[in-house]
């Protein structure tokens, strides 16, 4: 079984909570999302997906993660979904009806999302809310307030500015080998 080294990272860190979650593409047809204990810099290597994904946005308490992904082979070859990190299965579908149209935001009891989603698993503790183009992308700098610092991604690696023009290496994400990773019953609801 082929290695693979990551190509680009994205990321969302939860508002009210000590979690986070990482994307990392490891070729432009295989992405693996982390879990990411933010108080101890640790990471939980979750699902993986047979495509492009990236981290759209994370529910303030880090229960739900938001992301895209682009399929190339298949319809619609572009999509968004929200499930429970680290896995990818989706509890609600969306669609997208173009690469632009991908964003979607957690605020409060309400996901707003710029195209409404197609399915959502019955249980679904949110509103849906249609809105304009509104969410910046997984690929900025992201405030980790409840630890003071700013991250970002610097190729495979998630990084801490230090502030004097320097950076500390939370994580680098090296060669992974791809295998199946069965999601708990627990990721499978609302």
């Amino acid at each position: 079984m082929p290695y693979y080294e990551p190509l680009f990272l994205s990321f969302a860190i939860a508002a009210d909570a000590p979690v986070g979650v990482v994307i990392a593409n490891y070729s432009y047809r295989l992405s693996r999302m982390y879990l990411w204990d933010t108080d101890a810099d640790t990471f939980e290597a979750g699902q993986m997906l047979k495509g492009e994904s990236t981290v759209l946005s994370i529910s303030p308490d880090g229960s739900y993660v938001a992301y895209r992904a682009e399929a190339w082979w298949r319809e619609p070859t572009h999509y968004m979904c929200i499930s429970r990190p680290p896995y990818f299965t989706a509890l609600a579908y969306i669609p997208a009806k173009s690469l632009s149209a991908t964003d979607i935001e957690f605020r409060g009891g309400e996901v707003r999302v710029v195209d409404m989603p197609e399915r959502v698993v019955t249980g679904c503790p949110f509103e849906f809310v249609q809105v304009g183009r509104t969410i910046r992308n997984g690929y900025e700098a992201c405030k980790d307030a409840r630890h003071s610092r700013t991250i970002y991604n610097l190729g495979s690696r998630l990084v801490t500015d230090l502030g004097d023009s320097s950076s500390a290496t939370i994580i680098g994400f090296g060669s992974q080998v791809f295998g199946e990773v069965e999601t708990p019953d627990w990721a499978r609801v609302w």
